[in-house]
This record gives structure tokens, C-alpha cells and sequence, in this order.
């Protein structure tokens, strides 16, 4: 690397740069590399399996499939609106909900029924302390803590719905309600 940067390219193309290496080192060469672009105002295309390594500070994001290019858009933008569920998928934990075999979801305020599915990601729900009118009502099945978090699996109707909370203060098979937080769900 430091070969190539002697020559001042205006481009860096590099293959899963990040592979193979822990935590820290990841965090030491994503901030070396993010130094270097501003610096020498350095263009980096880089190819990764794990997106969560460049949603934070890529600029652009390209997501192929089988040698096909299927969206491209800002981190934000293909987080919030994915093409598809693959899409959606490689960006981070997500629920679809089918609108057609869940009339619970259907109930909530400005949801199409005419759509599909209901593209959700965990942290756009939320538990709600009391009942409320626009809310749906499941059992959780499950508690997973993730560090910053609890992913918490709340069977809805056919659904396995996950829903991030601060804290574990549900215990598993105990009935709690859910309303959404977020507008920019999409549906697929």
C-alpha cells in the first residue's frame, strides 16, 4: 500500500480489505484508509462481503448479484429502501411481513394493503409501555443480547417479528404491544 500511495494515484481498488482481521485491526486500517482519502483526496473502490464494514462512511454503494448490478444508491438510501429482500438482507437484520397472510400489521395507520410485504427494520418498532390504539399485540418467543442491545423475536399472528430494545425488561412468553417508530418503511 504504501508503494502504490508514493505514486499519488487518484484511485485505490481494493479487494476485502478488511478480511481475515479483528475488531481492532479493522477499526485501525477503515480509519487509516478514511485518513488517506481526504488527505490525498484518494477515490476508493473497494469489494466487500460484509456491508457493515462501509455503511458508516461510504459515500456510495454498489450491491451486485451474480456479476449483476442490482442497486446503487447513498448507505442511507439502500438501508431505509431496499430493492429487494437480498438487498435488504446484506445491509443488516430485517423483517417481512406479508400483508396478505398478517391483517394485525394491516390494521396500523398508513399501511397499503394493496402491497405485498412490509419491509421493517428491528429498531423502526418499538414496545409500547401501555396499549395503545394503533399498536399490534404478540408473544415474544425470544431474547438475544447483542451488546448495545436485545433483539427481541415477538411472534405476531404467522410472524417472527425482531424488535431492538435498550433493555430486557420482557420476559419470554409474556404478551407485549408494538407500534412502529419509523415512516420510511417500504414494502417490497
Amino acid at each position: 500500500l504504501a508503494r502504490i500511495l508514493i505514486s499519488s494515484p487518484s484511485l485505490l481498488l481494493l479487494d476485502e480489505p478488511f478480511s481475515n482481521l479483528d475488531p481492532i485491526h479493522k477499526q485501525i486500517i477503515q480509519s487509516i484508509l478514511e485518513e488517506l482519502s481526504k488527505q490525498m483526496d484518494i477515490s476508493i473502490l473497494m469489494v466487500l462481503h460484509d456491508t457493515s464494514d462501509i455503511l458508516s462512511w461510504a459515500d456510495k454503494i454498489i450491491l451486485m448479484k451474480n456479476g449483476s448490478l442490482i442497486q446503487q444508491a447513498s448507505p442511507q438510501s439502500l438501508y431505509h429502501n431496499p430493492a429487494n429482500e437480498y438487498c435488504g438482507a446484506l445491509l443488516g437484520k430485517y423483517n417481512l411481513i406479508s400483508l396478505k397472510n398478517n391483517s394485525l400489521f394491516c390494521s396500523l395507520p398508513g399501511i397499503d394493503k394493496n402491497k405485498a410485504y412490509l419491509f421493517l427494520r428491528p429498531e423502526y418498532l418499538m414496545i409500547c409501555k401501555e396499549k395503545i390504539a394503533h399498536s399490534v399485540s404478540g408473544i415474544i418467543e425470544a431474547i438475544q443480547f447483542e451488546g448495545s442491545h436485545f433483539l427481541l423475536i415477538i411472534r405476531i399472528g404467522n410472524d417472527l417479528v425482531k424488535v431492538k430494545s435498550p433493555v430486557s425488561h420482557n420476559l419470554i412468553g409474556e404478551r407485549v404491544d408494538l407500534m412502529y417508530d419509523r415512516t420510511d418503511y417500504c414494502y417490497l
